[in-house]
């Protein structure tokens, strides 16, 4: 009995819970690519101009798996996704920005 007096509660548990994922949730909102002196505008310019580059290197190639069950939708992937994305951020770091918090 003694010991459950030193336990928290359930309520305040989850209560803790929520907020440290909320907080987490704001923070991982504030990320993205910054280089000194370069505008959101500029950097989101650059972005997309990485990404049209990436998208001519490593075309979609769409693999289609099928369904798990019949009459559910087909579960498709493209094979060049994660080459697109890995060349979208080299071509970022080219041109001299860095991944982190923006300000």
């Amino acid at each position: 009995m003694l010991l459950k007096a030193f336990l928290p509660r359930a309520s305040s548990i989850t209560s803790v819970s929520v907020v440290t994922a909320a907080t987490a949730l704001v923070a991982g909102c504030t990320m993205g690519w910054v280089r000194p002196s370069t505008t959101a505008q500029q950097a989101h310019s650059d972005y997309a101009e990485c990404e049209i580059t990436a998208a001519g290197k490593y075309p979609p190639n769409v693999i289609k798996a099928g369904s798990l069950s019949p009459g559910e939708p087909s579960i498709d992937s493209d094979a060049n996704q994660l080459l697109r994305d890995e060349e979208t951020k080299f071509c970022m770091r080219q041109r001299g920005y860095a991944h982190g918090r923006v300000p």
